[in-house]
């Protein structure tokens, strides 16, 4: 594959499903320690629009994974930010390693297969619908 196939609008749509799948994660994980089945359908449907806008599958591939390791790294640094800023106290050496348990327990294995099956479904919709 060649890494100069991808333009600035693969990239900002990268950086646009990483941002949204970091969101929906985080302001679910700041309430419980799981996903709820509205944020993986939530998930889903956003994962459904990158697939729509991407369409070609090398790229939605190699996006899927970036994405996805660029949300899992907003995902914590959001939830160990208080430790960072020193507002949580004591608290705060815990958060880091209880960030990455929290966040690795929450998207796998049902949410990452979720993300992966909706851009697949979405580059399916926008290749039928010739988007691109």
């Amino acid at each position: 594959m060649d890494i100069l196939r991808f333009g600035l609008g693969d990239v900002l749509v990268t950086l646009g499903w990483a941002i949204a799948v970091a969101s929906i994660s985080v302001q679910a994980l700041y309430v419980r320690p799981t996903l709820t089945q509205l944020e993986i359908v939530l998930l889903f449907v956003v994962s459904v629009v990158a697939g729509m806008i991407l369409v070609d599958l090398e790229i939605l591939v190699s996006s899927f994974f970036v994405a996805f390791g660029l949300a899992f790294s907003l995902a914590y640094f959001c939830l160990v930010l208080p430790s960072l800023l020193g507002i949580a106290g004591p608290a705060g050496e815990v958060l880091y390693s209880g960030a990455v348990v929290l966040i690795f327990r929450a998207v796998f294995p049902a949410p990452f297969f979720v993300i992966l099956i909706g851009g697949f479904f979405g580059s399916f919709l926008g290749e039928r619908l010739k988007l691109r």
